[in-house]
């Protein structure tokens, strides 16, 4: 999940926006000269221990059918940052800025990092101005290389040992209230476009999935 690249570096040429497996992931990037850290998929945990009281706050937007499975998948990812963390502080990495994307992710449209990263100052998390369910994009982010620590372990630590905040009902607003609590600079940005979920079906192609939401955060503005 977390690599690197040299300075003005590109890829050149076709690129495919989703793999089946992490080693095909790993070996696309590795041609077009990423240093892949992680060589292997990280492991989630299978029955992570759940924080009653947060249980009870997705409650407010989640039925009992369900509840259960989004609480333990929310758990699931916010571990998985910590470990991204992990991953890139023992590298020996030198970083700009980091960048993070659900794996089940991808951009429909180009990043517009020329124009993005301006903005992206010390102490500055960004990401896109959709979905954000009342807090902050769960889904995206870039962020200052001194804003790292508390945007990938910030969310694990507040959930296990830290009060959460009566605004706390979700993924969304549980980082926002972190980022907040750690005086991050969060910025919701317009720029930040086309961030949809994909998976590659049986018979190699790329699924797209859509809905009303994500079809209007897929068009940039002034298109």
């Amino acid at each position: 999940r977390t690599f690197w690249t040299k300075p003005n570096q590109h890829i050149q040429g076709g690129h495919r926006p989703a793999f089946i497996k992490f080693q095909d992931a790993s070996n696309h990037l590795t041609k077009y000269g990423f240093h892949v850290v992680s060589k292997n998929p990280y492991v989630q945990v299978e029955q992570p221990i759940l924080r009653p009281d947060y249980v009870k706050k997705l409650r407010k937007t989640t039925s009992d059918k369900s509840l259960q499975r989004r609480a333990e998948n929310n758990l699931r990812m916010m571990a998985g940052w910590s470990r991204c963390y992990q991953e890139m502080t023992s590298s020996g990495g030198s970083y700009d800025v980091c960048l993070r994307i659900r794996d089940d992710h991808g951009l429909t449209h180009p990043l517009q990092i020329d124009k993005i990263l301006p903005s992206v100052k010390s102490r500055t998390v960004m990401s896109t101005d959709c979905q954000k369910h009342s807090g902050m994009n769960d889904r995206f982010a870039i962020m200052s290389t001194d804003a790292a620590y508390d945007y990938f372990v910030g969310p694990i630590s507040t959930y296990y040992l830290g009060h959460l905040g009566s605004e706390v009902r979700n993924t969304e607003t549980l980082i926002r209230h972190v980022y907040e609590k750690a005086n991050l600079t969060i910025i919701n940005s317009p720029m930040i476009r086309g961030l949809v979920k994909m998976q590659v079906n049986s018979n190699g192609s790329t699924v797209v999935y859509e809905d009303r939401d994500t079809v209007r955060c897929m068009v940039m503005n002034g298109e």
